[in-house]
């Protein structure tokens, strides 16, 4: 059975996993859904005569797939509709400049990672979960940031509390274990949990 295709909404349920311009976006509409439809051709208002209500359409559409987690913006014009937390189906690393001959994307535990590189790493740059308790009413982010528990995307997975002094000496160790002499281990960290990972990394012979 041939389904016909009528909204902008309908052409981006049709889209695999990846990465799409907006302007890519806007000629697969353009060749696909009924644009036309309920005053699309026409500008959306006085202040904007060049623009498009179809056009507009189909970014609100994409505002909403953003929101429910599954599409993702990298700037203006540049979307990534991929996968879930728990299969992903593409990753994209977004290098604004430079080159990416030199880089390598590799996707594993980050303490395995670290024990199997073949050379001493000059920088290791951490971004460890920071045992907040998101998604639950105790996060310091929904009281202080006012941010909706209910919209963290699923498959989230961050260490309780009681675990993060353990569970931060294993990675400061493995992290520690990877650096040269000299190096550096640069940790994203907060005010929370600040202290835990300076006392795990002295521990491990870092200054």
């Amino acid at each position: 059975m041939v389904t016909e295709l009528i909204t902008e909404a309908d052409v981006l349920r049709t889209l695999r996993e990846g990465t799409y311009t907006l302007p890519a976006l806007y000629r697969r509409c353009e060749a696909r859904a009924d644009i036309a439809r309920d005053g699309g051709l026409a500008p959306p208002d006085a202040e904007h005569p060049t623009a498009r209500v179809w056009k507009r359409r189909l970014r609100g559409m994409l505002q909403t797939l953003r929101a429910s987690g599954n599409a993702e913006r990298v700037n203006r014009s540049v979307w990534l509709i991929r996968g879930t937390p728990e299969a992903p189906r593409r990753l994209v690393l977004v290098a604004p400049g430079g080159t990416l001959a030199d880089v390598e994307l590799h996707l594993a535990d980050a303490m395995d990672l670290l024990r199997s590189l073949e050379e001493p790493a000059d920088l290791v740059l951490c971004d460890p979960p920071y045992a907040l308790g998101r998604g639950t009413a105790a996060c310091s982010a929904e009281r202080v940031y006012r941010r909706d528990r209910r919209k963290i995307v699923g498959g989230y997975v961050d260490v309780p509390s009681a675990e993060y002094p353990a569970f931060t000496r294993r990675w400061v160790s493995a992290a520690a274990g990877a650096l040269r002499p000299g190096g550096q281990l640069a940790v994203v960290t907060g005010p929370q949990q600040a202290a835990i990972v300076q006392v795990a990394a002295e521990e491990c012979g870092l200054t």
